[in-house]
């Protein structure tokens, strides 16, 4: 079974509780990262770039 390269995740959780791991591993991987209000704060918080959602669709 081949595998697809994930180009872009929305993210937008209420519980943060684990999560810089996983968007670091993602940054790692390339991945653009896209979020909404408080997430958005948290991931931009732990230095990793991310793009409100807000942004894409205003």
């Amino acid at each position: 079974m081949s595998r697809r390269k994930i180009n872009t995740a929305l993210i937008s959780v209420f519980y943060k509780d684990g999560l810089e791991p996983i968007v670091r591993e993602l940054h790692c991987q390339g991945v653009q990262i896209l979020s909404t209000g408080g997430t958005q704060s948290f991931i931009d918080g732990v230095g990793i770039p991310v793009t409100a959602v807000e942004a894409l669709t205003s």
